[in-house]
């Protein structure tokens, strides 16, 4: 199998993110129309504005949609298309102008109006909290005796759920007594993928039916369940139900390894993705492009990778011949 496309969510930014793109005149592009969708110039708003805003929905939505979408278009031309696109929370909306069911424009309008309805009807006091060291039934557990719900299931002992602030206080104490390894409040501020947000994923799939989707040219997974999203109408689906359904993250990595997929690629902000896929599947060739000191080394990483994965592969359909003669 070829390239797996890995796209990060909201909690990765940094003020350097958008530093390697400054000379890539594709990504130039993909920045220009942004600033005229949004009316930001994102890269200087990104140095204008204190840390604890890179966070706001408002900003941090569109911001990462932008993001991907540049790195990818400044990186495409030197890699083969994708075999698979995997996109963690909103990140999965970017993940569909990766695939080209989007292109710029809708998918910030899109990002723009999923972070205003998400603050619409989220309550004001809400966000998420990652759990590590205690199992998913453990957790489910704990939520349902003091509030919260799951919002993603990124490991076997790596659980976020969401809530309100105060839900999300008692979680934090009574998972240390349960012997939590770490715990973690995220930048995010919104109890994402839960029921809290079933009004804001109702409202959104409208968003989305009104949009110029179309159906991917690149395979996707939905995030609530993994299941392969090949259509418009599936994508829909996928994209609203994750608003308020928690996020399959381990399932999604699972299905994509056990398909056949090697060679992996996260396009940043950051390397949440790349680690957990990594810790689950450590014989994976998986690396972010900010493991590298350029857009052409990531490539040139990417393509060895895919080189390699082929020979050995030939290789190993060889020896039976060899055997036979």
């Amino acid at each position: 199998m070829g390239l797996t496309l890995l796209v990060p969510g909201q909690g990765n930014q940094h003020a350097a993110m958008l530093a390697r793109l400054r000379h890539e005149p594709a990504a130039h592009c993909v920045l220009q129309e942004a600033a005229q969708v949004t009316g930001l110039d994102l890269a200087l708003e990104l140095r204008r504005r204190p840390a604890n805003e890179w966070y706001e929905n408002s900003f941090a939505q569109p911001l990462i949609c932008t993001t991907v979408l540049a790195t990818w278009e400044a990186l495409r031309d030197g890699l083969p298309e994708p075999d698979l696109v995997l996109g963690y929370s909103v990140g999965e909306l970017a993940s569909y102008g990766v695939a080209g069911a989007l292109d710029v424009a809708s998918m910030l309008a899109l990002a723009q109006r999923r972070a205003a309805l998400m603050n619409e009807v989220s309550p004001v006091e809400s966000g998420l909290l990652a759990i590590l060291g205690l199992d998913k039934a453990t957790v489910e557990l704990l939520c349902a005796e003091h509030g919260g719900e799951p919002a993603a299931i990124n490991g076997s002992r790596h659980v976020v759920v969401g809530g309100t602030i105060p839900v999300l206080e008692r979680l934090r104490e009574v998972a240390r007594s349960a012997g939590a390894k770490h715990i973690r409040l995220l930048d995010v501020r919104v109890a994402s993928h839960t029921s809290l947000l079933r009004e804001a994923a109702r409202r959104f799939a409208h968003e989305l039916r009104a949009s110029g989707m179309t159906d991917p040219r690149v395979p996707l997974l939905a995030g609530v369940d993994a299941s392969p999203v090949k259509t418009r109408e599936a994508g829909i689906s996928a994209l609203s139900d994750a608003l308020c359904r928690p996020l399959a993250w381990s399932k999604c990595m699972q299905v994509a390894w056990r398909s056949g997929h090697e060679v992996f690629l996260e396009l940043g902000p950051g390397r949440a993705l790349s680690r957990l896929l990594r810790d689950a599947y450590p014989q994976a060739a998986v690396r972010s492009v900010e493991d590298f000191p350029s857009l052409r080394a990531t490539a040139d990483w990417v393509c060895r990778e895919l080189e390699l994965q082929a020979a050995t592969r030939a290789a190993c359909e060889d020896k039976p011949s060899l055997r036979l003669l």
